[in-house]
């Protein structure tokens, strides 16, 4: 089970929602500094989220995060505010490994098969992003009345690299992971499943990594230091 430091961006900065609301949480700071911090701590991957551009529906860090691309060098992964092809594919053409399709699979399904076709179910990361279990869009601001395992099941014969289930009530919270949805998401699907919110100690990764989940993208419980990354990569590599 890989760890994976988020690193989520808002107008340049580098920050830490509670619960995605905006004018929450904390503001970090250069995200470029802020990633190369934690491949030198031993990150083998990082989690960028443009956060403008999952309120807009389009790229809005599009520079910033390529130059964090080109600096870090390790495997890139990248969401928010992605709903055209070129967008995905502009992404991948400057060195982002994987590129996490959100709103879009919701509103237009069709263009997840385009992407796969282009790119490559191996370089796609489909979001489940929920509150109680049901999905939400548009930078977790709109409710749908889809639960996310009826969901996934549509895209689990493609052979995307992973599902990133977050579950929206734990996001930013330090309040613990949600291992019964995770669970039941493991046991449904056969596409691997990447997790992230609440987590705030090593024992929520061991029951993460228990339960088989293949990923766990962690932010504030790193930026406060409530979890010392060094030891969670000794836990879970």
């Amino acid at each position: 089970m890989y760890v994976i430091p988020s690193v989520d961006i808002e107008g340049g900065v580098c920050v830490k929602r509670i619960r995605g609301e905006p004018g929450t949480g904390t503001r970090i700071g250069d995200p470029r500094q802020v990633a190369l911090r934690w491949v030198s701590e031993g990150a083998s991957r990082i989690h960028i989220v443009d956060l403008d551009g999952a309120s807009t529906g389009r790229p809005v860090n599009f520079e910033v995060i390529a130059e964090i691309v080109d600096t870090v060098k390790v495997p890139v992964q990248v969401g928010g505010g992605l709903r055209l092809l070129e967008d995905f594919v502009h992404y991948i053409e400057v060195g982002v490994d994987r590129v996490i399709v959100g709103t879009v699979a919701y509103e237009k399904p069709k263009l997840v098969d385009d992407l796969v076709d282009v790119i490559g179910g191996g370089r796609v990361i489909l979001a489940l992003d929920a509150s109680k279990g049901m999905l939400r869009v548009w930078g977790w601001r709109i409710s749908t009345p889809v639960d996310i395992l009826s969901y996934a099941k549509r895209f689990d014969h493609m052979g995307l690299a992973g599902f990133l289930y977050t579950n929206i009530d734990l996001e930013g919270t330090l309040r613990g992971v949600d291992v019964d949805t995770v669970k039941m998401l493991v046991e449904s699907l056969d596409t691997p499943i990447i997790y992230a919110g609440g987590v705030s100690s090593l024992v929520d990764l061991i029951k993460l990594r228990e339960l088989g989940v293949s990923a766990v993208v962690i932010g504030r419980a790193l930026y406060d230091g409530t979890l010392d990354f060094k030891e969670a990569l000794k836990i879970c590599v």
